[in-house]
């Protein structure tokens, strides 16, 4: 057996959020470890990661420790694990011995940077610092756990409304599937304020604007069964976006419009052919932890969450 070669560093110093741990951040490790044999992992606590963008789907600092303690037990990589409570942890801790290196990536080396400027006016040695490059997903920019929160993207890089350029055609066995309620029916909407909320179907929207239920998303299409249905209320509303699906399909420009929706206001999409479909391209995407609603025939009002879980399973069947 051929002796194990001796790494550059002894103990290499690295840190991040880790949040929904993926294929990026196995990247990132494995460089690290390429030239250090100990890693020290700092991960961000709770209540500093919770002032990142969509910080209410941020997994706790317990499951996102136990993603990166997985993942180096699996590849062999010697590590330990400190909580950030700050920018800097243990690097400028003085009495924190044996650090001998740095590792971040093209987008945090002013973060590494400033390790050293502390360090340096700390009379510490400055440390060099390794830059991991990073990993593009299939938008052909950089993948990021804020992408997979707004359910963009899964951990894998796949852009989930990128997949389907031409628009899908359903077949029976995706109707089969789609035709089964994908949550819980529901009588009344019960969310949170601050919830993300869509809407799909003229009764389910008729409803929620009859009762004043709050909501962000509305799609309607002036049917309901497939009969013309004119709710006195969806008459007043005025689209702000109109787009074309004919029945049976979930067109092209229906992943592209709604993918680059603008959350911060309130949308009305009026769709001419049929809305029945558009719940699938909507679990796509929405980001994770929004709520959607939708009419289902013959049963009522089904409500659901958007997770991660659902996401790669609607994209599975749509690819099939």
């Amino acid at each position: 057996m051929l002796p194990k070669l001796k790494k550059r560093f002894h103990l290499m110093a690295m840190g991040g959020t880790f949040d929904h741990f993926h294929i990026g951040h196995e990247s990132f490790l494995k460089y690290a470890d390429s030239f250090s044999e100990k890693l020290l992992i700092g991960v961000m606590a709770d209540k500093f990661a919770n002032g990142k963008a969509s910080a209410k789907s941020i997994q706790p600092y317990k499951i996102r420790v136990k993603h990166v303690l997985n993942f180096c037990r699996q590849n062999n990589i010697n590590c330990e694990i400190v909580e950030l409570n700050d920018p800097y942890g243990p690097t400028i801790d003085k009495d924190f011995k044996g650090i001998d290196s740095l590792c971040a990536t093209t987008e945090t080396e002013k973060g590494a940077d400033k390790i050293n400027e502390i360090r340096s006016a700390m009379n510490m040695r400055p440390l060099p610092i390794y830059l991991a490059p990073l990993l593009n997903d299939e938008t052909n920019t950089p993948l990021h756990s804020t992408k997979i929160r707004s359910g963009h993207v899964n951990r894998n890089g796949v852009f989930f409304a990128g997949g389907f350029p031409e628009g899908v055609t359903i077949d029976n066995k995706q109707r089969q599937f789609f035709s089964k309620p994908l949550g819980s029916i529901v009588s009344v909407a019960n969310h949170s304020p601050k919830d993300l909320v869509a809407v799909v179907g003229d009764y389910a929207l008729s409803q929620f604007l009859l009762k004043n239920w709050t909501y962000e998303i509305g799609v309607y299409d002036g049917k309901t069964q497939r009969e013309p249905f004119v709710h006195e209320l969806l008459a007043k509303i005025t689209p702000t976006l109109k787009i074309s699906n004919p029945a049976g399909t979930i067109t092209g420009e229906v992943f592209d419009k709604l993918s680059n929706l603008d959350l911060t206001e309130k949308n009305h999409i009026l769709v001419e052919g049929e809305e029945d479909l558009i719940t699938a391209a909507l679990i796509l995407t929405l980001p994770l932890s929004a709520i959607l609603y939708y009419g289902q025939p013959n049963k009522g009002m089904v409500k659901l969450t958007i997770a991660e879980e659902l996401k790669d399973k609607v994209w599975q069947i749509l690819k099939k």
